[in-house]
């Protein structure tokens, strides 16, 4: 997967080291320019005078930049050109936004455990917001982010709408399991109905995308299964012992994916 802009957002510093160690040694992933905002969970802090909010802002400032000078030289060692790099205290959505309109990145990665309640913010904001791919990094160390991938399947012209984009994302994977989540709907009599149709429906669109994978030397499984959405997908990251779940068609089902971010620990990426 060749990105030629990326854009990294980190809130943890372990998790965002984790995830440049992570990107800049990938075999799947190469990257050609990196823009830095950097925005540490640490310093929120308890109501304090103006002088004394400026001194221990001050502190917080020098201990970041230390982070980011290393992270960059990491950066740059890697062939990777830092085109630029930015620490804020605060208004972490609306400052991701503005840079997302300047630098178009194909790939925004949130580094960071918390996604809620950061500045008084819930970074999944910058998910339903943003026009870029979306990687929830939470990782502590170097990983294998596609060692043993799971897609969930949400739309069913994921070929016509997603084709070029999975396609890349998928190439350099030697296998994926994808699932579709079939859920009751009420009332019962209706039910059935729609579940039988939207069973077929996903099966004609997970077929063909196995067709193409295999073209591609890509060795795809797929299920169907009838359920809640966020019981059945945690449920297959379990027993496939995922190392990061992919999304295609994220805009269709905002509430329930939300949901299984908060529930899973691994790495997401949510295509647009």
């Amino acid at each position: 997967m060749m990105i030629e802009r990326c854009l990294m957002v980190v809130t943890e510093p372990d998790v965002g080291e984790a995830s440049i160690d992570t990107l800049i040694t990938s075999e799947e992933i190469k990257i050609k320019e990196m823009h830095i905002i950097y925005a540490p969970s640490e310093t929120v802090l308890p109501p304090l005078s103006e002088t004394k909010e400026s001194i221990v802002l001050a502190r917080y400032k020098i201990k970041a930049l230390r982070n980011v000078e290393m992270w960059c030289e990491k950066i740059e060692n890697a062939g990777i050109e830092v085109k630029g790099v930015e620490i804020i205290f605060g208004g972490v959505i609306n400052h991701v936004l503005n840079v997302e309109k300047t630098v178009e990145p194909q790939l925004i990665v949130i580094a960071g455990k918390k996604l809620k309640k950061l500045y008084g913010e819930d970074l999944r904001d910058i998910v339903h917001k943003s026009k870029a791919d979306v990687l929830i990094s939470r990782i502590e160390s170097v990983y294998d982010l596609f060692e043993r991938v799971v897609y969930l399947h949400v739309i069913f012209d994921t070929v016509d709408k997603l084709g070029d984009k999975l396609m890349n994302w998928l190439s350099g994977i030697k296998s994926v399991t994808a699932v579709h989540v079939v859920s009751p709907v009420l009332p019962p009599e209706v039910s059935t109905k729609k579940m039988r149709e939207e069973r077929k429906m996903a099966e004609n669109s997970l077929r063909k995308l196995k067709e193409l994978l295999i073209e591609m030397g890509v060795e795809m499984n797929y299920e169907i299964r009838l359920g809640s959405l966020s019981d059945e997908v945690v449920e297959v990251i379990g027993e496939n012992d995922a190392t990061a779940l992919i999304i295609g068609g994220y805009e269709s089902k905002k509430k329930e994916i939300d949901e299984i971010i908060d529930l899973i620990e691994i790495p997401v990426i949510l295509l647009k």
